[in-house]
């Protein structure tokens, strides 16, 4: 008899099938935990994305002349209701903040200094609300509130969108 050293060809087979399963296994555990990942990747991006666009409007508006204020809706379609802006900065600048449909659901805010050279920057993308409302009572105070609809995903369906919502946020306007 002799003696050979080694793996048979249906040993060689089995391992090679074991190690596929394995792997199969391992990818089937791992693409819902890289999913979860990119999902909260994008919901960190969307929300620094909503916060920064808010901010950036609360700064504007804060050094905003209250008694310059005309809240209006955008001409665009569709029509976002109380959905633009426009007022004179302690600078003498004339401001627009404005939901747009160029490009879609964005939010602009447009700087025209007193020589009448006009800045045109996009604020935030994937915007579904922009309003804004004053205090009937006190003209110096003004809310607005934001929403956007993000896509997690290319797919369109129901569950790769997140929603974030910042209502109401209360400033007061500069009212002299």
């Amino acid at each position: 008899m002799k003696n050979h050293s080694g793996f048979s060809l249906l040993e060689m087979l089995l391992v090679a099938a074991l190690i596929g399963l394995v792997i199969l296994a391992a990818t089937q555990l791992l693409f819902p935990v890289i999913n979860f990942f990119q999902r909260g990747r994008a919901q960190q991006k969307a929300t620094l994305e909503a916060r920064t666009c808010i901010e950036t409007i609360e700064r504007v508006l804060s050094n905003g002349r209250a008694s310059t204020v005309v809240i209006s809706t955008p001409p665009t379609t569709p029509a976002m209701p109380s959905g633009q802006i426009q007022f004179l900065g302690v600078d003498t600048s004339t401001y627009t903040i404005s939901w747009s449909t160029s490009p879609m659901n964005t939010v602009h805010l447009q700087k025209t200094s007193a020589a009448g050279v006009t800045n045109d920057t996009v604020l935030a993308t994937h915007v579904t609300q922009l309003s804004f409302c004053w205090n009937p009572n006190d003209p110096g105070i003004l809310n607005v509130t934001l929403q956007m609809t993000v896509p997690f995903d290319s797919s369109g369906s129901p569950g790769s969108f997140l929603t974030i919502y910042l209502p109401g946020q209360t400033l007061r306007m500069v009212t002299s």
